[in-house]
């Protein structure tokens, strides 16, 4: 006669949140240890890999929110490109936002300090970006020049926010220096190449929905 698996297998009892109880089945092959070890490291590993499944769908149920938040700061960094003192403006602008997007994430409101403290290193990233805005600050009304800094403001707005956003997105810190250093990059390049779109598009420029559409290009493609 055929003795049935299951009552061949060692069994290991377990109660399901609910009350449930049930047996979870492990082979044999003889070792006690490994009799042992076999259920719990199975059951670990599937509660491992599920636990983790509502986590992201939660941070990802977040993009259009962080998009939503990126898409309307370029908009409005985009106009304040075209004002004397831009790069004060676009500053301010971005900070803001950083505290929008890490609250979203976070459920924690960031200091407007901590928001600006994290500036400086985008900017020493995006050096021709920031002084060009910088010494436009400082120029009069010029036509083609205002034009050039609204889309720089709106294309480093982006860039900058679209780096907070994704990590936060992928649950680092935003204190993980190279992990930040690496996407702003990713970001940067990603930016880059939709320049040319972006400057073919000027009449969109005051379109929140367009740069909805431009901000997922580049930071959830």
């Amino acid at each position: 006669a055929t003795t049935c698996c299951y009552a061949k297998s060692e069994k290991s009892w377990i109660t399901d949140p609910q009350g449930v109880v049930f047996a979870v089945l492990a082979s044999s092959s003889g070792d006690p240890a490994d009799m042992l070890a076999e259920p719990g490291s199975a059951l670990l590993e599937a509660a491992l890999k599920f636990a983790n499944v509502p986590i992201d769908r939660a941070r990802h149920a977040k993009r259009p929110f962080a998009l939503s938040i990126v898409a309307g700061a370029a908009l409005i960094t985009a106009a304040e490109g075209l004002l004397p003192g831009a790069a004060a403006f676009v500053i301010a602008t971005q900070a803001g936002a950083i505290s929008s997007l890490y609250y979203l994430y976070t459920g924690k409101w960031m200091a407007r300090t901590q928001a600006f403290a994290l500036l400086p290193a985008f900017a020493a990233e995006a050096a021709g970006g920031s002084v060009f805005l910088l010494v436009k600050s400082f120029l009069p009304p010029t036509g083609v020049l205002d034009v050039l800094a609204a889309g720089v403001a709106a294309s480093m707005t982006i860039t900058v926010l679209g780096t907070i956003a994704w990590a936060l997105d992928q649950g680092f810190s935003l204190e993980e220096k190279e992990q930040m250093q690496a996407a702003f990059k990713k970001m940067q390049a990603r930016s880059k190449a939709e320049r040319k779109a972006v400057a073919q598009n000027r009449k969109r420029w005051n379109e929140k929905a367009y740069w909805m559409e431009v901000a997922r290009k580049i930071i959830f493609p």
